[in-house]
């Protein structure tokens, strides 16, 4: 985060409350360190209290894996994301999608949802318009000559490009290619760069 923060660059995090606790094996940034990364204006997001695959649940363990991770945000003091989701797998039925959205989220991130752009190679690039914005499809994840190619794409198209990493892309060499991915984006001419929260309050421009 630190070297976003000095070179522009809005990251969204997503916790795992149960795995900060120490109760599954899941890599967690520690409590201090997503203070630190909320003090230098990221926004974290809601990523489940287990990360659990919301096919394997009931439609009342959907509810409690989100409400009790949200719970716990507020209480910590990350209530700006408490409601944006993270969901822990991107397959999910049409019953674990119906649960999802009957929840009080307000956002819902990690989705899969992509469609033939006429030949005109949008696919990947969302168009930010009412009521698409509820749900933030994935552009690229994991993929780092992808995803500054997509940015690149927003850029031309005016659209929202939506790049996941998960902590192993980190870990796989101690962040080499994490830092040179926010040095490559930092200076695409034109790229803005938003938390979530501002993508659902319309903030873009």
């Amino acid at each position: 985060s630190d070297d976003a923060e000095c070179k522009g660059v809005k990251l969204n995090v997503s916790v795992i409350p149960n795995s900060i606790k120490g109760g599954n094996a899941i890599i967690s940034a520690s409590k201090a360190e997503l203070d630190r990364i909320k003090a230098q204006g990221h926004t974290i997001i809601n990523h489940t209290y287990n990360h659990l695959t919301f096919n394997d649940l009931t439609n009342v363990g959907i509810t409690d894996e989100i409400v009790k991770s949200e719970n716990w945000m507020e209480n910590n003091n990350y209530t700006k994301g408490s409601r944006i989701l993270s969901i822990p797998s991107a397959r999910f039925n049409t019953e674990s999608y119906r649960a999802t959205i009957n929840t009080n989220v307000q956002g819902i991130y990690h989705n899969w949802t992509f469609t033939n752009s006429g030949g005109t190679n949008l696919n990947k690039i969302m168009c930010p318009y009412y009521p698409t914005t509820r749900l933030i499809d994935t552009s690229s994840l994991d993929k780092l000559d992808e995803a500054i190619t997509l940015c690149n794409k927003a850029v031309q198209y005016k659209g929202i490009v939506v790049n996941g990493y998960h902590g192993t892309f980190w870990s796989k060499d101690n962040g080499v290619s994490w830092k040179a991915y926010i040095d490559a984006i930092s200076q695409i001419q034109g790229l803005k760069h938003y938390g979530i929260d501002e993508i659902l309050e319309g903030k873009f421009v």
